[in-house]
């Protein structure tokens, strides 16, 4: 991250550097990004303190990763295997062993970074656990389609659509965060 962003972001936000790649600690393996995550969570690490600590000017993005193993320790996971992990946006990172898990690939590879991966996972447990739905009920799953602008019902050049269980013809909606909502049928 080349500037923290106050509003839409822009190029001047990021920047691109040629640099060695860092030594490997024991404990840490050293990976090639193959796939790298640009997800919302990226986002508001830049503008603050979120599940990540905010990012400071200079850093690295950080990301989830589909990636090569290209060196690890001994008892760690063989090189040329493939991994996902919390890595960066960036060409190879260095992690340690505790950030990264086995992949069997399924299907594309870069599924592992959705439906097959932490996304997917949190998806399952949040309707199985948490949501707690039993047969008969019905459930809509929504995704901005502009996932950069986090702010509340606003998503530039597309609606992100709502749901309601109401008789009453779709109307505009910012409360639920949505720029329309469409009555259920």
């Amino acid at each position: 991250m080349a500037e923290r962003p106050s509003g839409p972001l822009a190029m001047r936000h990021f920047r691109s550097e040629v640099v060695p790649v860092p030594p490997r600690p024991a404990d840490a393996v050293l990976l090639r990004n193959i796939f790298v995550s640009v997800a919302p969570g990226a986002r508001a690490a830049m503008q603050g303190a979120a599940y990540r600590p905010q990012l400071v000017p200079g850093e690295v993005i950080p990301s989830s990763v589909i990636a090569e193993v290209m060196a690890a320790p001994p008892g760690g996971p063989e090189p040329g295997s493939i991994v996902g992990g919390a890595g960066g946006w960036q060409e190879y990172s260095v992690v340690p062993t505790s950030e990264i898990w086995p992949l069997e690939p399924v299907g594309e590879l870069s599924h592992h970074l959705g439906l097959l991966g932490r996304n997917g996972l949190t998806a399952y447990f949040g309707i199985r656990e948490v949501a707690q739905l039993r047969a008969g009920e019905t459930v809509v799953v929504l995704a901005r389609p502009v996932a950069w602008d986090t702010s509340p019902g606003n998503s530039p050049g597309s609606p992100a659509p709502g749901w309601s269980a109401s008789p009453a013809p779709p109307r505009r909606t910012r409360s639920s965060g949505s720029n329309w909502a469409t009555p259920r049928r």
